[in-house]
């Protein structure tokens, strides 16, 4: 069975190429413009979700908040953060999630998935 990654982005352009990446390397995505719609998707979701790679900064609802109520209705769901701006200030709060630090290219993204799924 494919591994499931739900991404989610409030810039459709990120979303799509991460998305398009993500399928280049033979993983199922999902894709989510917030928080709000992740969590919909979610629970409407059948199948299992392994990974979500969120944005942190996000209107409404932040990634960090997204991953916290992603794991109270998956609670072994895996979470991959990421976020354009200054990642010394955004590791500080991120609760010890794993960390990809945008812009990013394919290798590095698909590295970084591997890791995530295989270690948190």
């Amino acid at each position: 069975m494919a591994t499931v990654i739900l991404v989610v982005d409030d810039d459709p352009l990120v979303r799509n190429v991460v998305m398009n990446m993500l399928g280049a390397a033979g993983y199922k995505t999902l894709g989510a413009c917030s928080g709000k719609e992740a969590l919909e998707i979610s629970s409407n979701y059948s199948g299992e979700i392994d990974l979500v790679i969120t944005d942190i900064t996000m209107p409404e609802m932040d990634g960090l908040e997204l991953a916290h109520k992603m794991r109270q209705g998956r609670p072994l769901i895996k979470i991959l953060t990421m976020s354009g701006r200054d990642s010394s200030k955004v590791k500080a709060g991120s609760h010890s999630l794993p960390f990809l630090q945008k812009p990013f290219r394919y290798q590095p993204l698909i590295d970084k998935v591997r890791i995530v799924l295989q270690n948190e």
